[in-house]
């Protein structure tokens, strides 16, 4: 069977601790024609000698050096790189099922999909602590409208790369914005507008680990706020393109806005920032209003009332754990 070379990009930077399970994750991989991209963004702690050391054990791994400029910055070095008809993206401190791009392949091409993407699950070091589509079983095939209609949840098409296998061409002068943390949440709009089809299955087979080391998982500072300037492109590129699916990205901004309240409480330096969040929650259209769910009506109504009456009530019922 003709088995096309699929790239994986792997950002790497101080990740040394988790990097041979993530590495080893990929080289294990049922589907064999890989070209495993490991793109070292400057790493100070060894992670780049670890690279080498690893590109000694697998021909089909390359390693690229390059200064530090961020996971934006590597993920696009790997995109110019790649040679395959295929790319995936995996961070450094994550690990994937045996059979992730396999499946995610296979999908692709009976679904005749330009995308394919797979469940999420959320892992305490080594523990499944939780899924983002607990209905793992779960197996579709969207239009390209549908998908942008999906997309705002972030809950099966997700904004992350990372499960997700592309056709190569939807890259084609497109690349990730360097300088910010939330690339992929402005990027992947554009990607998914050039699929017609995209396909997908919630088995759970890319690992992403909840530690504090990576670009968005550490201490919220101000850099968080390019969260909130992807989710306004996002507006704009929906407005232009898609303004059937407007009022699902204006549901995702609300939610984005909400979010960036609450993680931003006690800084000082995010008053400024959290006038203009809670002035993008006094619009709402009746178009919206009917997307939003009970919990998220809450969440809007809390804020509304008073920041402290939203902190208190995100407190108590746990409501940032859970999407």
């Amino acid at each position: 069977m003709d088995m096309p070379l699929i790239s994986v990009i792997v950002p790497v930077y101080k990740t040394r601790r988790y990097l041979r399970q993530c590495v080893d994750s990929i080289r294990s991989q049922s589907y064999v024609n890989l070209e495993i991209l490991l793109v070292d963004d400057g790493c100070p702690e060894g992670s780049g000698v670890l690279c080498d050391e690893l590109a000694q054990e697998d021909p089909r791994i390359r390693v690229i050096h390059k200064e530090n400029g961020g996971q934006s910055s590597a993920r696009n070095a790997g995109l110019d790189a790649m040679q395959g008809e295929y790319v995936g993206f995996v961070d450094s401190d994550d690990w994937i099922e045996p059979e992730m791009y396999e499946t995610l392949y296979q999908r692709m091409l009976k679904e005749n999909a330009q995308v394919s993407c797979c469940g999420i699950a959320r892992m305490a070091e080594d523990r499944e602590e939780s899924l983002f589509n607990p209905q793992k079983e779960q197996e579709f095939t969207m239009t390209t409208q549908e998908a942008m209609a999906e997309l705002p949840y972030n809950y099966r098409i997700t904004s992350s790369p990372c499960d997700k296998l592309y056709r190569r061409e939807l890259f084609d002068g497109l690349r990730m914005q360097e300088g910010m943390i939330y690339e992929d949440a402005q990027l992947q709009p554009y990607l998914l507008a050039r699929a017609q089809r995209i396909t997908y299955t919630g088995r759970p087979l890319y690992r992403y680990r909840l530690s504090q080391g990576s670009t968005i998982r550490g201490d919220f500072a101000l850099r968080h706020f390019d969260c909130y300037k992807a989710s306004m492109d996002r507006l704009a590129f929906y407005e232009k393109n898609f303004p059937q699916q407007l009022p699902y990205a204006r549901m995702g901004h609300l939610e984005t806005c909400l979010n960036l309240l609450y993680f931003s409480r006690g800084r000082r330096e995010w008053d400024g920032y959290r006038k203009q969040l809670k002035g993008d929650l006094g619009s709402l259209t009746p178009e919206t209003a009917a997307l939003l769910s009970k919990k998220l009506r809450l969440k809007l109504a809390a804020a509304r009332v008073g920041l402290p009456v939203y902190y208190l009530l995100m407190w108590v019922n746990g409501l940032t754990k859970k999407h």
